[in-house]
């Protein structure tokens, strides 16, 4: 909570203020100034000397305060131990079961979540749709976990800092960030010896950054900090920067430092909170202009920030918890008037927006927004949500699901140009210890969610009923005129990346057995052993879209040929004679391959691409291979390709699992800026070589782990 709160920026103003005898203050009195002053870590620290020296007499808003301190930070597990601890109280009030449903549900613990949530009651409407809400969510998530969607995806170490790092946005040159680890760390400068702390949260400030990698390709982390002759000396938090198409208008999300002091007191220890505004410049010629409030956008009295603009530049997407909004912190839009200035701002309405916080806007699609929610049902915390639209004018609401989402806070999702790669930040568990940058590779993301209705419009129970599980988007894959088939597709189990549509997630130790009904069957590790670890796709074999059969051709007289399926749903023709078949211009030319075209696939699938030890970056021998893969494949438009990948076998089964999923990403990416459409590219990560000498205990040199670590092709006909 704290965390994305600090990221949205609404600092509590800390100025000096003349306190008698401040020595002879109790601990309870200086335990709630600094709650008050929203110093979590503080407050939590005396609360506790409270209760070790009060033990079971403790009073139960202490219990209440040290359980929130621990919310906010993130400490999950420790809250909901304080809440346990409330519950037993026969004083224990209703709201309590709520919160402790809550953590439960940011833990990933959504069978005990639904227990607590269950428990809540109140004549409020807005917290009972919260509730219901959250059962909702508890339902889905389930469900999700176990039809995770198939994707190579990892933690990006070198960008995740001990603090909290997350992606704000994109420019031609590379990933925006905003962090308040980065400071402390040697990036592109030297480290900031005793940077500025903000006191609520005990680490330094944020800075907006730029990640050069995003662009260049270059194998070293190339991390700056965005227009530091502007942002260098912005006393308090730097949070999201924005800039137009062509880059020459920067709009910054900033604390105010000079006015708009919103929640003043005239006495207490604390005296205001400094809101968030959004600044803007311009650039001309080599120079910025200096940072002015953008008036059209702020509001007197409220936070405005973290702006996102249309491809076309022309909407103004922000988050704002002004007046005439939903509640909290709503999504807001602007439109561009023929002065160029920005006209007045709309609130996005209720499709988007709920009586909870909605934020983090961000823009890859065009009429596709996308944004992070607390009051949708979602997995815990914010969850990434895509949305069809512009204005007010929106549908087909989609919550991303695992693995984007999880128990915890999951934002800033960004894609990259070529709409198969991509980043997105997350708390989840697992992590760095706060936010983290991931990075996922997913060939068919667009066809996958656009093929996806969305989740179901949610509705409160009737009063009186009991709630029955509410599962509010379906994966697509549970479509009967998709999935229904008499046997498996392939024998040996393959991952496609190019199937728009994929059946549930099926994990199997050995690949080599696939399963004959690998819908039905459990897998016997988990995919996912934590989110730290990049997240491999499982085995499970390729569903491949009507429009597009494609079948390995080593197994295709296992399955029945796509003519024999009926369609369904059509109407039943009266029998007829039926003539003698006439073979199609593709059976022939399957029937009729040259010696020419069946020398250049043998040559294609004797090709072999080796990596270094614990690397997924190709050599040049390996481009320069697969430069010429490319030629043939732009060649036979009717060809598909299997990238196949392994590893040696040192390191942990899941771990090769995922390190054998980036490798195949590696080669498909570079095919894909080779000009190959990636419908044609399926993938199948092996991880460790079933037939490797060296996994019998065989002692093995340098060279022999070096044939090991591998990628193969296969090509595929229709």
């Amino acid at each position: 909570m704290l965390r994305c709160y600090a990221i949205l920026l609404c600092t509590a103003l800390l100025l000096p203020v003349m306190l008698f005898s401040q020595e002879r203050k109790s601990v309870r009195t200086m335990a709630d100034e600094a709650f008050e002053r929203q110093e979590y870590a503080v407050a939590g620290a005396l609360y506790n000397r409270i209760i070790n020296k009060k033990r079971n007499k403790t009073p139960l808003d202490v219990l209440q305060r040290v359980a929130r301190c621990c919310r906010e930070i993130g400490l999950y597990e420790e809250a909901a131990f304080w809440y346990d601890k409330m519950q037993s109280r026969p004083e224990c009030p209703a709201v309590t079961f709520l919160e402790y449903g809550e953590v439960l549900k940011s833990a990933g613990k959504y069978e005990d979540a639904k227990v607590q949530l269950a428990k809540f009651k109140s004549s409020k409407s807005d917290s009972m749709r919260l509730m219901h809400s959250m059962l909702a969510g508890c339902d889905s998530a389930i469900a999700w976990k176990s039809d995770r969607l198939e994707m190579a995806m990892e933690n990006i170490k070198e960008l995740s800092s001990p603090g909290s790092d997350y992606v704000s946005g994109v420019t031609r040159q590379g990933l925006l960030l905003v962090s308040n680890g980065y400071r402390k760390m040697t990036m592109n400068v030297l480290p900031e010896r005793n940077p500025a702390i903000d006191t609520r949260t005990n680490q330094p400030y944020y800075k907006a950054y730029i990640f050069k990698q995003y662009s260049q390709g270059v194998a070293n982390t190339f991390v700056e900090e965005v227009l530091p002759q502007l942002l260098a000396l912005v006393p308090y938090h730097v949070g999201p920067v924005c800039f137009n198409p062509r880059e020459d208008t920067v709009y910054v999300t900033l604390n105010s430092w000079q006015q708009d002091i919103a929640n003043r007191k005239k006495r207490g220890p604390v005296n205001g909170e400094r809101i968030m505004m959004v600044f803007w410049s311009v650039k001309t010629g080599d120079d910025w202009s200096p940072l002015q409030p953008l008036k059209e956008i702020n509001s007197t009295g409220y936070s405005t920030g973290h702006v996102a603009l249309s491809r076309d530049g022309q909407i103004m997407y922000f988050a704002s918890n002004r007046k005439g909004g939903q509640g909290k912190m709503d999504i807001w839009f602007s439109e561009k008037q023929r002065n160029g200035k920005w006209g007045k701002p709309k609130n996005c309405g209720p499709y988007i927006n709920t009586p909870f916080d909605e934020a983090f806007p961000t823009y890859n699609e065009t009429d596709m927004l996308y944004f992070s929610s607390k009051g949708h049902p979602g997995m815990g915390g914010f969850d990434i949500f895509r949305v069809a639209g512009k204005g007010t004018e929106w549908k087909r609401l989609q919550n991303l699901r695992f693995p984007f989402n999880s128990g915890g806070d999951d934002l800033g999702f960004i894609m990259k140009a070529n709409m198969y790669e991509g980043y997105f930040s997350s708390n989840r568990s697992g992590g760095g210890g706060s936010d983290d940058v991931y990075r996922f590779m997913d060939t068919h993301f667009s066809e996958r969610f656009n093929n996806d209705e969305g989740i179901q419009p949610y509705k409160d129970p009737e009063p009186g009923t009991k709630p029955e599980p509410v599962i509010l988007a379906k994966a697509p894959e549970e479509k009967p005129a998709e999935t229904k088939r008499e046997e498996p597709v392939v024998v040996s189990p393959m991952v496609p990346v190019s199937a728009p549509i994929t059946t549930p997630s099926v994990a199997a130790k050995e690949p080599e057995k696939a399963p004959e009904k690998p819908v039905e069957t459990k897998p016997e590790e988990p995919v996912v052993v934590s989110p730290m670890v990049p997240v491999s796709a499982p085995i499970a074999p390729p569903v491949v879209a009507a429009a597009t059969p494609a079948t390995p051709v080593e197994v295709a007289k296992n399955d029945p040929p796509p003519a024999s399926t009926p369609r369904r749903g059509g109407p039943v023709a009266p029998p007829v004679a039926t003539p003698a078949p006439v073979e199609s211009a593709q059976e022939k030319q399957e029937e009729a391959m040259s010696d020419i075209d069946v020398a250049i696939q043998d040559k294609m699938e004797k090709m072999q691409f080796y990596y270094d030890y614990n690397s997924a970056i190709l050599t040049t021998k390996s481009r320069n291979l697969l430069d010429r893969v490319a030629v043939v494949l732009n060649q036979y438009p009717d060809w598909k390709l299997m990238v196949r990948s392994y590893t040696d076998s040192r390191g942990s089964d899941a771990y090769n699992k995922d390190l054998s999923a980036l490798r195949c990403y590696a080669v498909i990416d570079y095919l894909v800026k080779k000009g190959v459409p990636s419908s044609k590219l399926y993938y199948e990560n092996i991880g460790k070589d079933p037939d490797d000498p060296c996994n019998k205990g065989v002692p093995c040199s340098e060279a022999q782990y070096m044939q090991s670590r591998r990628t193969m092709l296969k090509i595929i006909h229709k």
